[in-house]
């Protein structure tokens, strides 16, 4: 009070201050009331709205002159930061908004903070804080709950804060705002009583110890449970999610002790020592976030490289599933350098830093593999990977991809195939990569092929030695399934004809309902439905094949051509395919159709600054297609005033 009447127009700043914290911390006055009370110690937060009084009560330590001093200052706080959710010793001040007089009891202390009391008490100041100077507290409404106090007393509460005449819409939307996620991180509260139009009752089981344990929120009967994991500064939530894919959107957030509107970058919830803008609803990059998200990078790498042991492949991974369905990413992570920096993009990019921490031996799945066989595979083999839900998840693959994991190549499946025991589905996806790419493949030999036992006759594996040297007959539905896996006819014609030296002509029609025909010299055993059919005609049409899309036609083109190439058409990144050879080449390749030569065709805004950033590496495939005949031209940095354009025709 001294301080004031000596200075009225600090006081009028202090009131600007704790109108900007008020409307800064919109709707958040339980959750500071909530944090205060966690670290206090508080078991139990008890929340009334009774004829136009709202009370807030816990079961903490009770106030002392520290504490008390700290309330009624500005930005003046005896906790630690990283040690306790309110360091800053603004917080409090956000409770205005629910009305224009607060009181408290807790301890000794029995006093309100009134704007109206202090505007009288300090007439010289323009205006007056309400969270500022103590009065003593108002005889009116300490009479009118001290049942209701009495009665919460005698359950063991120790301190209370008492709003009257509330702005009766904030404290409904506080009411049906509140989440019980606030609960996940705190140290302290495990029930939670909200009393308005409705009664709300949470309670929170922890179990474990502190770097290793499960915490449960349970309402109404639900229980969502959370697997916590302590790593350096940082501690991870998973939900529990049975036999759930993913973690919803709202449950992938950084929480500095509770929750921010930043995604974590990853299935789960993240708790660290991140800086926060004053509302805490926004995470700050500053040396403070980046410890955490280093600490976050090392935690993924780390249990990556663990959960793929093959030791612990099956218990193990099975019990850990939740946690690492948590690593999986909310997004494509090499798409990051396209999004805003924010938290998200610098984790991804705090991953890529520290891919050499990842174990040369794991291997992730071939897009041209079944995930079943993929693992079928690994058996037999010293390398490692993790499980089907992981490896055939998009964002799953994409992490893998993103930190420089390489692909199990065809050299090396051929090595393993042998021992494995396959299902012909994984056969005749080994089959359909070899007929792709046998041509290109500058690591694999005839001799490996040709000896690969990956063909089925009489319902039993043989190769291409044994079908030539025996005189076997190839079952008519393997070679169904493979056509399928090629789906360019083409390429499987000169397959046969380079491997077995056949006259593709001469083939015998092997066919499917809606499937192409095919002619073959090979011998193919006819299934006992297919012998009872009449005689086939013979189709040459098989090899005049139209293609499905122009995407899909330069993309198959790219893939003869020895590039891998992957589709990310549909994440607007600019760009429609990102392909890679044997020899790290990278080109990111933007498709685009035409009617006629020479018409003009455009780029959107997004294509033309990811074409400027991308330079050499941003190709425009231009796509014309006229009858049987496909030309198509490549227009390398198509940003600059000059550049050469490599123009391309195949007869289909």
């Amino acid at each position: 009070m001294d301080e004031a009447l000596k200075s009225p127009q600090l006081l009028s700043d202090l009131a600007g201050l704790e109108l900007y914290i008020s409307e800064t911390y919109n709707a958040r006055s339980f959750v500071e009331l909530l944090q205060n009370a966690d670290d206090a110690e508080s078991k139990r937060f008890f929340v009334s709205m009774n004829n136009g009084v709202l009370l807030v009560a816990n079961d903490g330590k009770e106030f002392s002159e520290g504490d008390f001093y700290s309330l009624c200052r500005s930005a003046s706080s005896n906790k630690r930061r990283g040690e306790n959710i309110g360091y800053r010793g603004i917080g409090f001040k956000s409770v205005v908004s629910l009305s224009q007089t607060a009181h408290l009891i807790s301890g000794e202390y029995e006093v309100t903070f009134s704007r109206e009391l202090s505007r009288q008490a300090v007439p010289d100041a323009n205006n007056v804080p309400i969270i500022r100077i103590p009065h003593p507290i108002n005889r009116t409404i300490k009479r009118e709950t001290e049942r209701q106090v009495s009665d919460l007393r005698a359950e063991g509460f120790t301190t209370f804060f008492i709003f009257d005449d509330v702005n009766n819409d904030a404290v409904h939307t506080e009411l049906s705002n509140f989440d019980s996620s606030f609960l996940i991180f705190l140290s302290s509260i495990s029930e939670v009583t909200l009393k308005g139009t409705n009664v709300r009752e949470i309670k929170v089981d922890r179990t474990g110890a502190k770097g290793n344990k499960l915490v449960s929120l349970i309402e109404n009967e639900k229980t969502i449970s959370y697997s916590i994991l302590s790593h350096r500064s940082i501690l991870v939530a998973a939900p529990v999610l049975g036999d759930q894919s993913s973690a919803s959107d709202d449950q992938c957030v950084v929480h500095s002790f509770l929750p921010t509107t930043d995604d974590s970058g990853i299935n789960a919830r993240v708790q660290g020592n991140v800086s926060t803008d004053p509302s805490r609803t926004r995470v700050v990059l500053d040396e403070f976030t980046y410890e955490v998200i280093r600490d976050l990078s090392d935690f993924i790498m780390a249990y990556l490289n663990t959960v793929s042991r093959p030791e612990i492949r099956s218990d193990a991974q099975k019990t850990s599933a939740d946690l690492l369905r948590a690593i999986v990413p909310t997004i494509d992570p090499r798409t990051s350098a396209f999004t805003k920096k924010d938290f998200r993009s610098e984790l991804y990019k705090q991953l890529k830093t520290d891919s050499n921490a990842i174990c040369k031996t794991i291997r992730r799945k071939p897009s041209w593999l079944n995930v079943d066989d993929f693992h079928i595979l690994l058996e037999t083999s010293d390398f490692s990977s993790f499980p089907s839900f992981f490896v055939g998840s998009a964002n799953g693959n994409a992490l893998l991809s993103h930190l420089n994991i390489k692909e199990l190549s065809l050299e090396e499946v051929l090595s393993l195939v042998g021992s494995a025991n396959l299902s012909n589905l994984g056969l005749s996806d080994i089959c359909g990569q070899i007929i792709k790419s046998a041509m290109f493949a500058k690591n694999i030999s005839e001799d490996a092929v040709k000896s690969a036992r990956l063909w089925v006759s009489n319902n039993r594996r043989v190769s291409i030695d044994e079908v030539e040297s025996e005189s076997l007959e190839i079952d008519d539905d393997y070679i169904r399934l493979v056509l399928e896996k090629v789906g360019s006819p083409v390429q499987t014609k000169v397959f046969f004809e380079r491997f077995l030296g056949e006259n593709i002509g001469d083939m015998a029609q092997a066919t499917t309902s809606g499937s192409p025909p095919l002619r073959s010299s090979v011998p193919i055993k006819p299934s006992v439905i297919e012998s009872e059919r009449p005689a086939k005609a013979k189709l040459s049409s098989l090899f005049v094949e139209k293609w499905r899309s122009a995407e899909e036609t330069v993309a198959e083109i790219f893939r003869l051509k020895g590039y891998k190439v992957e589709d990310v058409s549909k994440q607007n990144v600019g760009y429609d395919y990102y392909c890679v050879n044997g020899d790290g080449d990278v080109i990111y390749l933007e498709v685009k159709k035409i009617g006629r030569e020479n018409e003009a065709f455009t780029l959107t805004t997004n294509e033309e600054v990811v074409a400027r950033e991308k330079g050499k590496e941003y190709t425009i495939a231009l796509l014309r297609e006229s009858g049987n005949k496909v030309e198509l031209s490549l227009i390398s940095e198509p940003l600059t005033k000059k550049y050469k354009s490599k123009r391309t025709s195949f007869i289909m």
